[in-house]
Parts: structure tokens; C-alpha cells; sequence
């Protein structure tokens, strides 16, 4: 059997797939694949640590082109699984919508299709089965599994693990000693305008987070030129001692050091699925165009701070074309104050050294 897994693969999606991928991955014969689409390297490398013997395609394309090209990359991709001989296609997630689905549909012309999403036009195609006509509702992970049973790969409850593979990571000088460690995630993913929080709010809260706690040490991560420029913006303010860098970092040196950490905070993206990976620290992470019943992260130590305001959220939702694409104002992530981030910090009770 050879399965195909769609889904808009970046780091977080990939991360929220491993039930699926477990699963498939436990019942695989030796002559089975599993083919996972992904979209940047950081969504490779986790597949790599993860799950080494599975196949993956990378895809390149940016959220903001224009759509006709984004149909055109997905129709040049099904070209290449159409000689593989693709018999289950799994796809779910709200980005792929009926025009790509139709797409890899007829293209792939897969023995079965399994989705979450019940687009009635998918009738023509015998093969369809759908998991749940209430996605909407459902977290990803959740609905990942309902896959699994659907498609008898998995039993109730079935757990996930990613191990934490332990490794040195003295050079980054985090220390046991009696201080707050926090990491902060504050990458823009790729909604840049609704997942960019203001750098003076990024600011005051530093600022406000060294009154609140005794000399908290601030763990910046970053990834690339751009991203490293923004995060150093951030940081201006901060003496040398107040904080880390941990740059261009692998997924295993972050892991093991996310799990140093006693908090993590920043905005919806891989970072902070990659910490939820592991166990120790709490998690914060802002949720202003993206719902965090959809695209949160499931774990008792995770808390969201969503926005107040009618057209939040916008992503994840069953709308065609999510409108958080094309958005050119900041309202959403402008009604995440500091003082809303700060009584977050409050509400979360940390032991010192531990």
C-alpha cells in the first residue's frame, strides 16, 4: 500500500500529524510507503528525527502568491505521485480546499480517498470516505486519529510519542542556577501580518517581566538572516546578561533546550509545537487570527491568549479562501496588550531550579 498524506506541511502541521503518521507508520509491510507533502526544511528535519524512513516531497511556494500559481505548483506536484501508484490519499486541514482536492483528486486518481472536509462535489469520486462532517469542531490532532480508526490503523487512545534524543548543548550556557528561564518564539511564520506582534510590545513586556521576576534569563530562537535581524530588533533594550541566542539551531539542540525552559511564549507557529514536543515547560502562545481549538497545541501546560474582536479568527476556519491571506491591517494581533500577555505570565506558578 502507498500512502499520500496532504495537508499544508509546514513545521506545526507536521508536528500535529505525527498520530497519523505513527500510526500509518506501526502497520507499514516492508514493500508499504507513506509519502508526507512538507513545505520548508525545518517540517524535513523533524520528519528526519521522527520518522527517518519516510518518503517526503518538498514543496516551495509562499502563502501570499497569487492562487492561480499556488494551483499550479499542487497540479506539477500530482504529476510527479500520478506513476506511484498512490493507493490512499489522506487529506485534511483547512488550506487544502476543494480546487486543490479536485486537483489531486482526478491527477493522482488514488484507490481510495479518505478527508475531513465534506465538499459534496467529492461524491462523484466512489472512493471518498469522510471522518467527521463536524471538523469544524475538532482539534487537528484529533482528527488525525479519527483517521486512524476510520481506516483501522489505530486503536482508542493510542498514544504518540516523540523521544527526546539528549544531547550537549553546554554552549548555549543555560545553567541550573536559580533563574527563570524563558524562551521566546517570536517568528512570523508564514501570516506575517497577523502573527507579527509589536516589537514595543515585545518590549515592555521584557521590561515588565524583569520587575515580576528575579533576573529572568530571555532565550531568543531564530532561524535564517531575516528572522534573526527581527529578533535582534527585540532584543535592543536587554543588557547581555539577560539573555541567549540560540541561532540556526537543529530540531534536537531546540528540543533540548526548550526543555530546559520553565516557559515559552510566542506566537502561533512550529516553535511552539516543536516545545510542546517536550515536557517541562508551560506554554503561551498568541492566537489572534488562528484558533487555538483548531491549531493550538494539545497539553495541560499550553494557555492561549486569543483576540477580542469579530473576525478573529479567520484562520482555520471553513471559509474557501481564508481571508487572514489577504488581510492588510494589524487589528487582531493590536488587541493582544502586554498588560493581557502579563496576567498570563501571573496565572502560571513556577518552582525555581526545577
Amino acid at each position: 500500500m502507498n500512502y499520500l498524506l496532504l495537508n499544508q506541511q509546514g513545521l506545526g502541521d507536521v508536528i500535529m500529524s505525527f498520530p497519523l503518521m505513527v500510526g500509518i507508520n506501526k502497520r507499514l509491510k516492508h514493500q508499504d510507503k507513506l509519502y508526507i507533502i512538507v513545505q520548508n526544511q525545518a517540517a524535513i528535519d523533524v520528519i528526519n528525527s521522527r520518522f527517518p524512513e519516510n518518503k517526503y516531497i518538498y514543496i516551495k511556494w509562499e502563502t501570499n502568491v497569487d492562487r492561480l500559481m499556488r494551483y499550479k505548483c499542487f497540479f506539477k506536484t500530482a504529476i510527479y505521485f500520478r506513476d506511484l501508484n498512490i493507493d490512499v490519499l489522506i487529506t485534511y486541514g483547512f488550506f487544502v480546499n476543494s480546487i486543490s482536492k479536485a486537483i489531486w483528486s482526478i491527477v493522482v486518481n488514488p484507490k481510495r480517498i479518505v478527508t475531513a472536509l465534506s465538499y459534496k462535489w467529492l461524491n462523484v469520486f466512489s472512493s471518498v470516505e469522510y471522518v467527521d462532517n463536524q471538523t469544524k469542531l475538532l482539534h487537528k490532532s484529533d482528527y488525525a486519529n479519527k483517521f486512524l480508526l476510520k481506516m483501522g490503523l489505530a486503536e482508542e487512545n493510542e498514544k504518540t510519542e516523540y523521544p527526546l534524543k539528549e544531547i550537549d548543548i553546554n554552549q548555549f550556557g543555560i545553567k541550573n542556577e536559580d533563574n527563570i528561564y524563558i524562551a521566546v518564539v517570536a517568528n512570523c511564520a508564514t501570516v506575517r501580518n497577523v502573527r507579527l506582534w509589536n516589537e514595543k510590545n515585545y518590549m515592555e513586556l521584557f521590561a515588565r517581566l524583569k520587575d515580576m521576576y528575579i533576573h529572568p534569563i530571555f532565550v531568543f530562537f531564530a532561524n535564517g538572516e531575516n528572522e534573526i535581524r527581527y529578533v535582534r530588533s527585540l532584543m535592543v533594550n536587554l543588557k547581555k546578561n539577560d539573555y541567549i541566542e540560540c541561532f540556526n539551531t537543529t530540531i534536537e539542540e531546540s528540543r533540548n533546550v526548550f526543555n530546559k525552559m520553565d516557559i515559552v511564549f510566542g506566537v502561533d507557529s512550529g516553535g511552539l509545537h516543536l516545545a510542546s514536543t517536550v515536557s517541562k515547560p508551560e506554554i503561551i502562545g498568541i492566537y489572534a487570527a488562528s484558533n487555538p481549538n483548531m491549531s493550538g497545541i494539545r497539553r495541560e501546560k499550553f494557555h492561549a491568549i486569543t483576540a477580542d474582536i469579530k473576525c478573529a479568527p479567520c484562520i482555520d476556519s471553513r471559509k474557501k479562501i481564508s481571508p487572514a491571506l489577504y488581510c492588510d491591517n494589524y487589528e487582531c494581533m493590536s488587541s493582544i496588550t502586554v498588560d493581557k500577555v502579563i496576567d498570563c505570565f501571573r496565572g502560571i506558578k513556577i518552582e525555581v531550579g526545577k
